[in-house]
């Protein structure tokens, strides 16, 4: 390498410099937060992991309950569709009429109606 620390004599005098410049308090500060944070498990990528988890199990739930109404209607010999395709209109049908009546009483068919409704959510099964 052409490139290297050859002042070998005054190291001492550079260590402590670099030792005291911002960059250096800077990053060492943030490797000790690293540290801790790591030692914790409070890292990006486990809030990332935790939030992906928590997605994965509402949609998880949210088809099972799908799902659940798809195969009650089928069973009966019932229609799913009316003559709209929209929740909470009238002659909605079968399907999106069962939809609303569950979310009435279980948490995650509320909170998936609810990111219908506030159009958190594009993607909901729910319509053509």
């Amino acid at each position: 390498s052409d490139q290297g620390y050859s002042d070998w004599q005054n190291l001492h005098k550079t260590l402590t410099s670099h030792e005291k410049s911002s960059a250096h308090v800077k990053n060492c500060t943030f490797w000790r937060e690293l540290s801790v944070r790591l030692r914790l498990n409070k890292t990006i990528d486990e809030e990332h992991e935790r939030l992906i988890h928590a997605e994965t199990e509402h949609w998880h739930q949210v088809l099972k309950r799908l799902l659940c109404i798809v195969q009650f209607l089928g069973t009966q010999g019932l229609a799913f569709r009316g003559k709209k395709d929209v929740l909470f209109e009238r002659n909605n049908g079968n399907f999106l009429k069962l939809v609303e009546h569950i979310a009435k009483f279980d948490v995650f068919m509320a909170e998936h109606v609810r990111r219908i409704k506030s159009k958190e959510t594009h993607v909901h099964y729910l319509s053509k």
